[in-house]
């Protein structure tokens, strides 16, 4: 049976998400009790740590770049934190809370400075949000098909 290299102690609860932040150095990881670690690569330890950073589980956790992370929680939350990084010891500090449908299949998705999600699930109803301009832009997926949300177009 295979030993781990190293273990990271810290998270009381499930771990439900974890990420790479940009520049490799960082790992960031979300559990069951909403509790955010970010953790130093290079010596294998805490960086720093969020314990209500969701009020319920955090269901994802992404980057924008290697001080920017982005956390979806049970919550209906989307989360931007900004991370200010010693070389031993940093902080996770709240720049923007949004509101966001997360309980369902979508989870947000973010490239370079945009995040998008989901506003509303039963709508079709999204956004974009730009994280470098602080501007947010709703719009609307529209569904093809005829069938009702949760109903499959191929059941007899």
């Amino acid at each position: 049976m295979l030993q781990p290299d190293f273990v990271f102690r810290g998270h009381q609860a499930a771990v439900n998400c974890v990420h790479f932040l940009a520049n490799g150095r960082y790992l960031v990881s979300g559990d069951q009790d909403g509790l955010l670690i970010v953790w130093n690569m290079l010596l294998k330890r805490q960086l720093a740590s969020m314990p209500a950073a969701h009020q319920a589980a955090i269901l994802a956790v992404g980057s924008i770049d290697s001080t920017t992370i982005v956390t979806q929680g049970r919550d209906n939350r989307l989360n931007i934190w900004t991370l200010d990084a010693g070389e031993f010891t940093g902080a996770l500090q709240l720049a923007k809370s949004l509101a966001i449908e997360s309980l369902n299949f979508c989870k947000f998705a973010s490239c370079a400075q945009w995040i998008v999600g989901l506003v509303e699930a039963e709508s079709g109803c999204a956004f974009v949000y730009n994280v470098a301009q602080d501007t947010r832009h709703s719009f609307s997926i529209e569904r093809k098909s005829a069938t009702r949300m949760g109903d499959r177009e191929d059941s007899p």
